[in-house]
């Protein structure tokens, strides 16, 4: 399916590197492949990123060389190559294409691999790229330069290039991961104000190039204009596993969630461990910013999450400062528990009607009436497209709601004035899956909700310490949702709960568990606070200071399971 190969390439190019020593392929007695197409690249073994690409347009001589620059002392690889045999422009597996593999380890500066040509043919996780040459690119000499490719249909990203510096007017780079018959974003910025970070435009100088895959590589001309466009630019969190013998060949799944709101930035999945030392990448983070790695091998091999020791989890914290960040983990057998959700991948079709409306969606869970997970689009783009939903737990039923804002207000009301629907879902044992739908005029009246957000200031007193918050129907008194931080990360966090209806008072009750008994007591014991409020027809935030004007806020629940803690939410 099309979100498990995507989460494949996340892993399998997201950072490509400019300049370094050579490496030199020598290659003897190619005369069987005369006239042939030679394609080969490079990919450094440590972090599965391709360093290096080349092409032949055809074999014209028996014995020749290639040369590749990104190689790094100290760095292994792999030097992966085939020659068009069935002459179709793209890579096949032997026999339809021949195609080979070399290997060098911890290279020392310049290095030379010869080849003479052979029958022991390797499979090839061979990836088209698409190939960009940049032109008149004389205005940014000297300026950091990135770009990445991005997935038309998801939005997301699968593989990503940069350059300390762009030395030429004229050059290069290619991202790989594309497939026949999809579509791209080639997103790319010249870093103008030299602050090594992605700025929206003129800040920075921002571009967007979208093309179809079709026969292989796509190569596309870029020539320097200031037609800029306004990039969702995100930074990556790089994760360099050590020791991790114990599960090479299994599966390792990422997520990085933001520790100040609890929600989740991005995720990816390696296929197989390859070996003991890797690094992986996950992509969605914000140049500063306190980030949780969560991440499992697959040790009993069900390609889903089982709590330890069935599988082996952990996590790390990190700190983005300044752009991308990096975390390292050793082996061990300190396992965490982890509250483990999956996404729904909500494919929509024949959309057309609503291009360049606002979309919403929710998932429901049917038993508890909660909400589980919600995303927003700011603005259709497409006839099709994915959105994906969070907080999806194995054989649940599901109400998944959704709304196209077909009268533009940014709010919701009842059809036609907006146009919702509503289907119904259970992943059944699948983990991640696609639910299907195609525009119709089937309308329902979904009774929307909105979403509290509750941002709290100067909380240093109480970090660490347990916190709950509840959201209360001021009227009924009854509980609308519930959320918690197993220990409150700094002075600023927030918090969020979905269940607001417009017209309606609520109070957000909350407390941190300053006594430590795991337990609510009324202040002093526990700190305690209240905030009430009436919902309008839009999400609620408010923003709170710490304070000691307390209040008892009573019948507390106690402290709550950890798979309380995420609210899923994506744009």
């Amino acid at each position: 399916m099309f979100k498990k190969s995507l989460l494949f390439l996340l892993f399998a190019g997201n950072m490509l590197s400019a300049h370094g020593n050579i490496l030199t392929l020598d290659l003897r007695n190619m005369s069987p492949h005369s006239g042939q197409k030679l394609q080969v690249r490079v990919v450094d073994k440590y972090n599965n990123q391709e360093v290096a690409r080349k092409s032949l347009d055809a074999i014209s001589e028996a014995d020749f060389m290639m040369f590749f620059d990104g190689i790094e002392p100290g760095g292994s690889y792999r030097v992966d190559f085939y020659a068009d045999l069935n002459d179709n422009g793209k890579y096949d597996n032997p026999p339809g294409d021949h195609t080979w593999r070399l290997e060098v380890d911890d290279v020392q500066g310049d290095t030379t691999l010869s080849f003479s040509h052979n029958t022991n043919f390797t499979s090839l996780a061979w990836q088209a790229a698409a190939v960009v040459t940049m032109q008149n690119m004389n205005p940014h000499v000297g300026q950091h330069f990135e770009a990445r490719l991005v997935d038309k249909k998801s939005r997301l990203e699968i593989s990503r290039f940069s350059m300390e510096e762009i030395d030429a007017s004229e050059f290069s780079f290619s991202l790989p991961g594309i497939v026949d018959g999809d579509e791209y974003y080639v997103e790319f910025f010249s870093d103008h104000n030299g602050n090594k970070l992605y700025d929206a435009p003129p800040a920075d100088h921002t571009w967007q190039l979208e093309f179809k895959a079709d026969d292989g590589d796509a190569n596309l001309n870029f020539s320097h204009n200031t037609n800029f466009t306004p990039l969702a630019w995100s930074n990556k969190l790089a994760l360099q596993m050590s020791n991790m013998t114990p599960h090479v060949g299994q599966a390792l799944y990422v997520r990085a969630i933001d520790v100040l709101t609890g929600k989740e930035v991005g995720r990816t999945e390696l296929a197989a461990i390859p070996q003991a030392e890797f690094e992986i990448f996950v992509v969605g983070s914000q140049p500063t910013g306190t980030y949780r790695l969560e991440f499992f091998a697959d040790h009993n091999g069900n390609g889903l999450y089982d709590n330890p020791p069935a599988d082996h989890a952990w996590s790390v914290d990190v700190e983005a400062t300044a752009g991308d960040a990096v975390a390292s983990f050793q082996h061990n057998t300190d396992f965490t528990l982890l509250a483990w959700d999956y996404r729904l991948w909500l494919e929509m079709h024949n959309m057309s009607p609503h291009m360049g409306q606002a979309l919403f969606a929710r998932a429901v869970d049917q038993s508890t009436g909660q909400e589980v997970g919600r995303s927003k689009l700011d603005a259709i783009y497409d006839d099709e497209f994915y959105l994906l939903i969070p907080g999806i737990q194995l054989n649940t039923e599901y109400t998944i709601d959704f709304f196209a804002d077909h009268n533009v207000n940014n709010m919701y009301d009842t059809p036609p004035a907006d146009h919702a629907w509503r289907m119904t879902y259970n992943p059944g044992d699948d983990g991640d899956n696609d639910l299907e739908f195609s525009h119709n005029t089937d309308f329902t009246d979904i009774a929307w909700t909105y979403t509290f957000n509750l941002n709290l200031t100067n909380m240093t007193p109480h970090a660490g310490q347990y916190f709950e918050l509840r959201l209360v129907d001021a009227t009924t008194q009854q509980t609308i949702g519930t959320t918690s931080v197993n220990a409150i990360p700094g002075a600023d966090f927030s918090r969020s709960i979905p269940g607001l209806i417009p017209g309606n008072s609520y109070n957000a009750d909350f407390y941190s568990d300053h006594n430590g008994n795991k337990t609510y007591d009324a202040p002093p014991a526990d700190h305690a606070w209240r905030e009430s409020f009436t919902a309008t027809s839009a999400d609620e935030t408010l923003t709170f200071s710490h304070n000691t004007t307390f209040v008892d806020i009573g019948n507390v629940t106690g402290v709550a399971d950890a798979s309380n803690e995420l609210v899923g939410e994506l744009h």
